[in-house]
């Protein structure tokens, strides 16, 4: 789905479903006070099974995420190395019988496949156990731990510091994807439109271009992305749509996980949950947004 349109269905679902799910999961929590198990006891003994199914879904969803998180632990760690391993091909095709492999699907893919998750053949064969992988994924838990060992004061603490670092990262990217990969688009856009014979105005300005200082983020986001994203309305009519749509409004407010009822179980008593629940949306969409421009200012 490559359409803006896509936002249609994403804040129709945020509306519908995202906003007084999180309201109701909110006000559950701060006014029994409890986790998810407790509170759907004490709001029937027959919740018992929501609250248990809840717990369920966050601690699969804490396995798999922390299984990406040791994923990026260990790219993180090969980073460090003077030369990066998914640079280039590991050897020669005398010295490497895989390197004829790596040839063929690239030295990012072939560091991914084979070195990092060193998969394998088949699902028939299970493979051994990928002891780097293995020490990876302990980090991430210890991590986890670290963070979670005081409680929510120590876990409000790290989340507020990691959102700034985030934040702050992601408008690096955006200054390096943007003002370096995207300046070729928009600059290639204007010379080939039929109507613009712009290419001696742009071979003229090449050299002010030195600095990204000089050249606006605003001016290349609007230029670039108007001219170049296709608005096929006709995708709202695709179901595919708007269950992805469901699906991104689900994960990223961490809806029916027990999580945001257990958080809200530390609130005062007359706390407006409303005025959290809606705060706590506007953020996390324009968050979204925010990582969308992030992403596809590197990736295109």
């Amino acid at each position: 789905m490559t359409s803006g349109a896509f936002l249609i269905p994403y804040l129709c679902m945020l509306v519908i479903e995202g906003v007084p799910l999180l309201i109701l999961e909110l006000h559950i929590g701060q006014r029994f006070r409890r986790g998810p198990l407790l509170a759907f006891r004490d709001m029937s003994k027959y919740a018992v099974g929501i609250g248990m199914a809840c717990m369920m879904s966050s601690f699969l969803t804490a396995c798999y995420y922390n299984t990406v998180i040791a994923w990026c632990v260990y790219y993180m760690g090969m980073s460090f190395r003077s030369e990066l391993a998914w640079e280039k091909c590991p050897g020669s095709s005398a010295e490497n019988n895989t390197s004829d492999e790596c040839d063929q699907s690239g030295a990012a893919s072939y560091f991914w496949y084979r070195e990092t998750l060193n998969i394998a053949d088949s699902i028939d064969e299970p493979g051994g156990i990928s002891w780097k992988i293995l020490l990876s994924t302990i980090a991430a838990w210890t991590l986890i731990c670290v963070c979670l060992i005081k409680g929510i004061k120590s876990s409000g603490k790290v989340g507020s510091t990691f959102s700034e670092t985030i934040y702050t990262c992601s408008t690096s990217f955006i200054q390096g994807g943007v003002l370096h990969g995207n300046i070729s688009l928009y600059r290639a856009n204007d010379i080939s439109h039929p109507r613009n014979n712009s290419g001696r105005r742009w071979r003229r300005l090449e050299a002010s271009f030195q600095t990204r200082r000089e050249l606006t983020h605003k001016h290349i986001l609007i230029r670039t992305r108007i001219q170049n994203l296709p608005f096929q309305f006709s995708k709202i009519f695709d179901g595919t749509v708007w269950r992805e749509a469901a699906s991104q409004i689900f994960f990223t407010l961490s809806l029916a996980g027990g999580g945001l009822i257990s958080m809200s179980s530390y609130n005062s008593y007359n706390n407006n949950f409303a005025k959290d629940a809606l705060i706590v949306a506007a953020a996390n969409s324009a968050t979204s947004l925010y990582a969308g421009c992030v992403i596809f200012s590197i990736v295109g």
